[in-house]
């Protein structure tokens, strides 16, 4: 087989592109490494009504070779709220732990899906940072509500009143 020049060329082109896609990808999969790992526990869909407290887990790994204090923050939907604050906690090297999370579902929410954000990082580096969500959905209730528009001040037995 017989290689023109400008085919010579053209490879040499195609090696080069190939390899610096090559170091770019191996680049960026070592800058993205996990090292920490945000996981809920209970994976699925939680159903609760409407003025429900709720508790979920998440279980937090330390996936680096140093110890390291993080900081939690818990993003929740409008109007609703935390039951006890994010505390900061350390981890050593390999270390995991379980962290409850548990919120109140207002009366006034409407029925539907909702997801909370469960983030975690570390006080000393920014860059390490995990983040996990749950899935929470309102059921829709029925509620009847019976309320007097007219109603007459004295009322005598055996007479017939219309509501």
């Amino acid at each position: 087989m017989i290689v023109k020049p400008a085919e010579k060329e053209m490879l040499r082109i195609l090696w080069a592109f190939l390899l610096s896609l090559l170091f770019v990808f191996i680049a960026l999969s070592g800058q993205y490494e996990k090292r920490v790992q945000v996981q809920l526990t209970s994976p699925g869909i939680i159903e609760t009504k409407t003025g429900n407290s709720i508790t979920v887990a998440f279980r937090v790994s330390n996936l680096t070779q140093q110890t390291h204090e993080f900081i939690a923050e818990t993003e929740l939907p409008e109007g609703w709220k935390l039951i006890a604050r994010n505390f900061p906690f350390k981890l050593e090297p390999g270390e995991n732990t379980i962290r409850l999370v548990g919120f109140f579902v207002p009366f006034k929410t409407l029925s539907g899906h909702y997801q909370i954000g469960y983030t975690v990082g570390a006080k000393d580096d920014s860059s390490i940072i995990d983040r996990d969500m749950v899935d929470v959905e309102v059921l829709l209730e029925k509620k009847l509500k019976i309320q007097i528009l007219k109603a007459p001040r004295i009322v005598v037995a055996g007479e017939k009143y219309q509501a």
